[in-house]
């Protein structure tokens, strides 16, 4: 064990002496985060190339066509959230003045017939990125720099909490229920962190689902792909017979899978073994092992910006709070909503499996959350970093 005053990067180890001493000095989950995030990220592609290749040459494509483009988006938002992450962090915290514009713009344009395909902007007959994913990233930001803390007296709650219910609204609509309940878990999360009080946020629990009865009536269709989840049929019309081949990869992979490359489904019972169920490829090829080894690296990654967080409303930095739960939290959730919606546990279509699942943007954004997050990790710990910044 080392001593306290190692320059030791061990964040799960420590005993509580140590870990209370060093967790106000900064050097212990930032090592730890970044060689995670690095496994996560090549782990993914790997599982991604071994998923797609199938389908890529029944297509008439190389065989590494979804593992190149997503490598290359993976590449641009290392890049991007590099020089991102260079920015000043009282400008990082207001970035919200430019995510909220561009979010809004790609969420109300999918709402326009003929620029949505499924739950992703269609433009040009290309699949763009998914609007909601983008939403909630900018979601994170209007809470983090837009709504005041609990401390400031002088600001309104009243236009963040309209921003807030309209974007919920546009997410709902645009990623159906799915990224709706995911978004409003997120904003809870993100409101506490900015010491709203749980009797409010209860408030706002309810009014979200009242939200959600009421869109429902509204428009019928946001629950269909939820039944289809729910009453597995065999009819091959209906979007739920994915779900079944689904399930039984999983079924099939046992305890250590056929081996990685060796999956049967992949290769045209998966009906999109490169995004939607790429866990099921994953399960087959590499068992219970290979799913607890990615369940596992996702919760790493969850406790590690949980921390983050704690450490910056220690130093009454809330902003900086909530982009580091916000971010973590939205990379774990929507990666263990997408395991679940394969595995059917959990009726939630249309998210992605974050580092893995095929998506330009939603690669690009994955690694780009990854990267700031990696910021707001290494400088939460870390005396007079926000006010040298």
């Amino acid at each position: 064990m080392p001593s306290s005053g190692s320059n030791s990067y061990d964040d799960l180890l420590l005993i509580e002496e140590q870990r209370k001493e060093k967790e106000s000095s900064g050097s212990l989950s930032p090592f730890t985060y970044l060689c995670i995030a690095l496994i996560i990220a090549l782990f993914g592609l790997i599982v991604l190339y071994s998923s797609s290749y199938g389908k890529a040459l029944s297509e008439g494509h190389p065989h590494y066509f979804y593992f190149i483009r997503n490598a290359i988006a993976a590449a641009s938002g290392l890049v991007a959230g590099s020089l991102f992450s260079t920015i000043n962090l009282k400008k990082v915290k207001k970035a919200y003045i430019v995510f909220m514009p561009l979010s809004l713009i790609s969420l109300i344009i999918q709402l326009i017939p003929g620029f949505a395909s499924g739950y992703s902007l269609l433009i040009g007959g290309h699949e763009l990125h998914s609007a909601p994913s983008f939403g909630l990233f900018a979601l994170i930001f209007i809470i983090a720099g837009l709504f005041p803390d609990e401390s400031d007296e002088t600001r309104s709650y009243l236009l963040p909490s309209v921003i807030i219910a309209l974007y919920l609204l546009l997410i709902l609509f645009t990623g159906g229920i799915g990224w709706y309940v995911l978004s409003v878990i997120i904003t809870i999360l993100s409101l506490r962190v900015k010491g709203v009080r749980i009797s409010a946020l209860i408030l706002l629990f309810l009014f979200a689902f009242v939200i959600l009865a009421g869109a429902v009536f509204i428009d019928y269709s946001l629950l269909s792909p939820v039944a289809f989840s729910l009453f597995p049929v065999s009819d091959p019309e209906l979007y739920n017979q994915a779900l079944i081949a689904s399930r039984s990869a999983i079924a099939e992979g046992g305890i250590a899978g056929s081996g990685l490359g060796r999956g049967i489904y992949k290769l045209g019972t998966l009906s999109s073994p490169e995004s939607t169920f790429i866990f099921a490829s994953l399960s087959e090829e590499m068992g219970l092992v290979g799913t607890l080894w990615t369940i596992f690296l996702f919760v790493l990654i969850g406790i590690l910006g949980y921390r983050s967080c704690l450490r910056s409303v220690r130093k009454k930095d809330r902003s900086a709070g909530v982009i580091a739960i916000g971010l973590s939290f939205s990379m774990v959730l929507c990666a263990f909503a997408s395991m679940a919606y394969a595995a059917g546990v959990l009726p939630f279509p249309g998210i992605l499996m974050p580092f893995f699942s095929y998506g330009i943007f939603g690669e690009f954004l994955s690694v780009f959350s990854a990267v700031i997050l990696y910021r707001f990790i290494y400088v939460s710990g870390r005396e007079g970093r926000y006010e040298k910044k």
